[in-house]
């Protein structure tokens, strides 16, 4: 009797553990060569892995730097980007505008466990470059957008004077998104009157 149900509990937790660690979630994966993989997928710090079938055994281990992005179906798509620094680190990040300029972000943890927003541009370059919050307390993020879009004097003028944060603070539609709002009207701003 004993034997049976240690047996049972055995196939159970093995069955268990591996959908677990496994690929589960569904999604189609853009890799940056142009090819496209569609299954199941599992998103780690170095890689994702992932399987054509749920059921399948065969896991693949594609790396971050390989991959465009990731269309999760039960979540938003996911981009993988290059950060503006040396040491080749790729993000995970979401799109909140898209044109010449996209404007991108993802979450770091807080020091009280919580997590807050990170946004970033992405122009021409392959890289992002963090323009929000920027020092300490965000107090050097006007400083780091008016640097970015230093070749548009006039967008940089409305930055100084705040003028799209006011715009922002006035519109319904961002009440409760002013920082991704005002961000965003910053460079639908740059791609329309600037980024020629």
């Amino acid at each position: 009797m004993k034997l049976p149900t240690i047996a049972l509990l055995i196939m159970i937790s093995t069955t268990t553990f591996g959908q677990i660690l496994g690929p589960k979630e569904k999604a189609i994966i853009y890799l940056k060569n142009g090819e496209k993989k569609d299954g199941f997928v599992k998103d780690s710090k170095l890689n994702v892995k992932f399987k054509f079938d749920k059921k399948d055994e065969d896991i693949q281990k594609i790396r971050l730097e390989e991959i465009d992005s990731i269309d999760y179906e039960k979540q938003e798509t996911i981009y993988y980007r290059p950060l503006d620094n040396t040491n080749g680190e790729v993000l995970r990040v979401r799109q909140i505008y898209s044109g010449k300029t996209k404007l991108y972000y993802h979450y770091e943890r807080a020091f009280d466990n919580g997590a807050y927003r990170v946004f970033f541009v992405q122009g021409e370059e392959a890289y992002l470059t963090k323009i929000f919050p920027v020092g300490i307390l965000g107090n050097g993020s006007d400083k780091a957008m008016i640097a970015y879009f230093a070749d548009c004097p006039k967008l940089t003028q409305h930055i100084q004077k705040r003028t799209f944060e006011k715009y922002v603070n006035n519109q319904p539609k961002y009440k409760k998104a002013r920082t991704p709002g005002r961000l965003t009207e910053i460079v639908k701003f740059y791609d329309s009157n600037c980024n020629k």
